[in-house]
């Protein structure tokens, strides 16, 4: 069963305002380095047949380009929903669809293979961002029944409206890999997962707003293109 990919991204000059103050030439450098990372991770899923590319954004064609995937530029800029949807109505004939943020550093071919193959035993699916409120990718075997609502609280409002949490309680009871053990306390959810579920998990799930999600990312692998930007030294704002 074969996917698309579809990542929104925003405009490179206001992405990251987060992580680091406007005006700083490194915000835009890293938002880009993110890019790379995750497309080239995709670029190498070995389910995955098409990855589409949604920006209003010039800069984003040539890393787009670089990684094999296709540039769809946008009108005017409408948010990160509108410009998801117009990629998903760009997948091929009977194509299961992925839509993913460009701003997860540390994915790698093998947790999107992971996170794909989970996804397609279910019509609709998600995961969620490190944070637990937000939602990192939107996966669907109807792309016509395609609803992102990513944006604050999007967990909740994909929950509500029936997507499956990939890595939460009820789809890893059905794998059976809570084993009885019930998450209590501090602990992780990724705690009671099998090493190579974990660390895919993980690597889906942390995406980068702030310095200190950039510190865990660099805590879990970031990809080459983010470590190359982090060694060049970033301007300080």
């Amino acid at each position: 069963m074969t996917w698309s990919a579809v990542v929104p991204v925003k405009a490179i000059g206001q992405a990251k305002s987060r992580l680091l103050p406007a005006g700083n030439a490194g915000r835009g450098d890293l938002a880009l380095a993110f890019l790379r990372d995750v497309l080239t991770a995709l670029s190498h899923a070995r389910a995955l047949t098409e990855i589409i590319v949604v920006s209003t954004d010039e800069a984003v064609r040539g890393p787009a380009r670089a990684a094999g995937a296709r540039f769809l530029p946008e009108g005017r800029p409408a948010g990160l929903n509108p410009a998801a949807l117009a990629g998903v109505r760009q997948a091929g004939p009977g194509q299961r669809v992925a839509v993913i943020a460009g701003d997860l550093p540390c994915l790698d071919a093998a947790a999107v293979d992971h996170i794909l193959a989970r996804a397609a035993e279910h019509e609709r699916s998600f995961v969620c961002d490190a944070a637990g409120t937000g939602t990192t990718m939107l996966l669907t075997a109807t792309p016509a029944r395609c609803e992102p609502m990513f944006g604050e609280r999007s967990r909740a409002r994909h929950a509500a409206a029936g997507y499956v949490e990939l890595g939460g309680r009820v789809e890893l009871g059905r794998h059976g890999e809570l084993g009885g053990r019930v998450a209590l306390g501090r602990q992780s959810p990724d705690d009671r997962l099998p090493a190579i579920v974990a660390d895919a998990f993980r690597r889906a799930r942390r995406d980068v707003d702030t310095a200190v999600d950039l510190w865990d990312a660099i805590r879990i692998g970031v990809g080459a293109a983010t470590q190359a930007a982090l060694r060049s030294g970033l301007p300080r704002g």
